[in-house]
């Protein structure tokens, strides 16, 4: 489905964040809460809740699961942006790590 970002997010190459505001706009036009949105996702109410507060970065399964919840509106690149500074700096510790060695 959206290969590239579940891969890189697979091999822990940076992070892929929830664009809140999008995703807030979207259940109002619905007319969907936290309970409902989580219902939809089929996922426990919590985890909208830590969606929201930025605890974690959403896992695989959730992103999978809020993709299928909102599939009639929005797609992976509404809802997701892709943390490249995350990216860089993992980046910059591998070689900081192989010039040591």
């Amino acid at each position: 489905m959206h290969q590239n970002f579940l891969q890189l997010l697979a091999e822990g190459n940076g992070k892929v964040k929830l664009k809140t505001q999008k995703l807030r706009a979207y259940m109002k036009a619905k007319g969907w809460d936290d309970a409902e949105l989580a219902r939809r996702m089929r996922a426990h109410r919590s985890t909208v809740s830590k969606l929201f507060s930025l605890d974690r970065d959403p896992g695989q399964k959730t992103i999978a699961r809020l993709l299928e919840a909102c599939k009639e509106g929005l797609d992976f690149y509404d809802l997701f942006f892709f943390d490249e500074t995350v990216r860089e700096r993992n980046s910059d510790e591998d070689r900081t790590n192989t010039k040591a060695s």
